[in-house]
């Protein structure tokens, strides 16, 4: 397998966080905070294989700097880390990167991103990708694996781009700002993921927006328009947002472009800021008009609202008792017996109060104007009442079941599996959790026993929860190369 190596240091000051992440998980050393995203794009001298371009960011200020002449730089050692369907590893991407300032106020100033990317030459299929960044100049008398770290870990599908006869288009990579390169300028022949299609594109990793951001930008390739003599030189893309549910919450239209030759590149901005706070999906839709075929895309993003909710929907001046005691289900996970009981005993000021203070101990980045952890545990809520909820009507009982109970401590699942009901057993969903915190690799077995959907935890091999030899027996049985055997 051939990778194609490249790097490039991007410093913007703009917020992220990304949903799903393992909350307040013990490490023996400090770990910094990273996000991962991919996108994969077709390449004309290596049909067999797929373009990937893997993105990533660091917080400057998690960083170590030391004084260098004049300036203070930051190091950081970057290993990614591929691994085949079967969980076996089939390549390590390793670099050492750098970044400078020239004050040492800039070195813990703002929410700086250090952006980087990596790619690769990668066959059609699905992959396990870790990413795992070492702070070099925290290192314990500069041994290996004793300094700061961060590390997090995604699910890859490559799709086959060697087809010249079908329309085709690549991933949609989410960015932060695109720019054009001037006609003077070269685009550097290192490879660079970052320069493409005459454009410099900044990615944005974490795929999250603010309302303030206003502007969400993106790149997309499309491949195998029908281009020539006598045939139709136009092509349509539509544009438009679905929630989690796939259901229409915008659309920006239809528009007609003409053929620049038999591929094309899709490179704009939409306005984001009209849109509800929650999760999306992006969609790109491409119509070849000489025959009609199309193709889509999309990706997953999350928007964030700015303002400071004591509640969901609630601001502190509007705090009610029945927003109280809402509150104290969605905190329930998080919580202990003598805390529950501490907010019972108080008046409704004092549970406003007992609430700031017990956000304000958990914020994971207190220097933002957001509380990343709260607005997770808000999106979990909702998210586990809408998708488990035994009750029809009220669905507000979902974070009462097994599987709301998981979702809301573990946040969402790398994977889950469906299995249907045999002679043998009931249906079950396995979810499936690749890197959680020190624990590595976990995953939670949920019965349907009663054919209604109330799907019922039998087995995990999470610390503290259920364990039954029977299920995990049986599962190794049906699924000899699950990952974590």
């Amino acid at each position: 397998m051939k990778y194609i190596l490249s790097f490039v240091t991007i410093l913007i000051c703009l917020g992220g966080f990304a949903h799903g992440q393992a909350f307040e998980q013990p490490q023996a050393r400090e770990q910094m905070t990273t996000r991962l995203d991919y996108a994969t794009f077709k390449i004309g001298n290596y049909p067999e294989f797929a373009l990937v371009e893997f993105y990533y960011l660091l917080l400057r200020k998690e960083l170590t700097f030391e004084m260098l002449d004049d300036i203070y730089q930051a190091e950081a050692y970057i290993w990614l880390e591929i691994f085949d369907d079967k969980g076996k590893l089939i390549d390590t991407l390793y670099k050492k990167i750098a970044t400078q300032v020239d004050e040492p106020q800039k070195t813990t100033q703002g929410n700086f991103k250090v952006l980087d990317a990596l790619q690769a030459l990668m066959r059609p299929g699905e992959y396990s990708v870790k990413l795992y960044v070492e702070d070099a100049n925290s290192q314990v008398n500069g041994e290996p694996f004793s300094g700061k770290f961060a590390e997090t870990q995604i699910k890859v599908q490559i799709p086959d781009y060697s087809s010249d006869k079908d329309l085709m288009m690549s991933d949609i990579e989410l960015a932060y700002d695109i720019d054009m390169i001037p006609s003077e300028d070269t685009v550097s022949e290192s490879g660079n993921p970052l320069e493409k299609g005459n454009r410099h594109v900044i990615p944005n990793p974490a795929r999250v927006y603010y309302d303030s951001d206003s502007l969400m930008y993106f790149y997309a390739e499309i491949y195998n328009l029908k281009f020539g003599k006598d045939i139709n030189r136009k092509y349509i893309v539509n544009f438009r947002i679905e929630d989690y549910a796939k259901t229409p919450v915008a659309s920006y239209g239809q528009r007609e472009y003409h053929k620049p030759g038999p591929s094309a590149i899709i490179s704009s901005a939409i306005d984001v800021n009209d849109l509800p706070e929650g999760n999306f999906d992006f969609i790109i839709e491409v119509t070849d008009l000489e025959d009609n075929s199309n193709v889509t895309s999309r990706k997953s993003f999350t928007l964030l609202y700015s303002t400071d909710e004591i509640a969901p929907a609630v601001a502190t001046e509007d705090f009610t008792e029945k927003d109280a005691e809402l509150m104290k289900k969605i905190i329930y996970y998080y919580t202990k017996d003598q805390d529950r009981k501490l907010y019972e005993e108080l008046d409704l000021e004092g549970k406003k109060n007992w609430l700031k203070e017990f956000w304000d101990r958990r914020d994971p980045i207190p220097s933002t104007r957001l509380n990343e952890f709260k607005v997770e545990v808000f999106r979990r809520f909702k998210h586990a009442n809408d998708k488990f909820s035994i009750s029809m009507i009220d669905r507000d009982d979902g974070w009462l079941t097994d599987r709301g109970r998981i979702y809301m401590k573990y946040g969402d699942p790398d994977e889950i599996e469906n299995k249907v009901s045999t002679a043998s057993r009931d249906p079950y969903e396995r979810w499936n959790y690749f890197n959680f915190g020190s624990q590595g690799y976990i995953y939670f077995i949920f019965v349907d026993e009663t054919g209604y959907g109330d799907y019922v935890l039998k087995h995990s091999t999470a610390q503290g929860e259920r364990t039954d030899r029977e299920w995990e027996q049986l599962i190794k049985n049906e699924d000899p190369f699950s990952p974590g055997y």
